[in-house]
């Protein structure tokens, strides 16, 4: 069995950023990214959210692109609103550097 666990899409970032060494961090990006979903019932990434997967997209939104503000994110999409303090624990969890990434969310 392999040592790489994750979520598929969401496991990107780490296993492009660190040649496939995911840090324990990967948990925080992880689930601030299933929580957004299952709250606005919309994925965070366009590149996911379009009618078929944008890799190109994705790859763009996760690695170049300023990441949004979670709250901006789910307006944009149309999603459930999100409640500040969501907002703000989503936020700390989807930091592209890790060392600076909330350790609980």
């Amino acid at each position: 069995m392999s040592k790489r666990a994750g979520t598929g899409l969401l496991a990107l970032l780490f296993l492009a950023l660190t040649a496939g060494a995911a840090p324990p961090a990967q948990d925080a990006w992880s689930v601030a990214l299933i929580v957004f979903t299952l709250w606005t019932g919309k994925p965070f990434w366009k590149g996911v959210a379009a009618e078929s997967l944008d890799v190109t997209l994705l790859a763009k939104e996760i690695l170049i692109d300023p990441i949004p503000a979670p709250s901006e994110r789910a307006a944009e999409l149309g999603g459930c609103a999100l409640p500040e303090e969501m907002g703000t624990a989503l936020a700390g969890a989807l930091v592209r550097e890790a060392e600076m990434r909330i350790s609980a969310a």
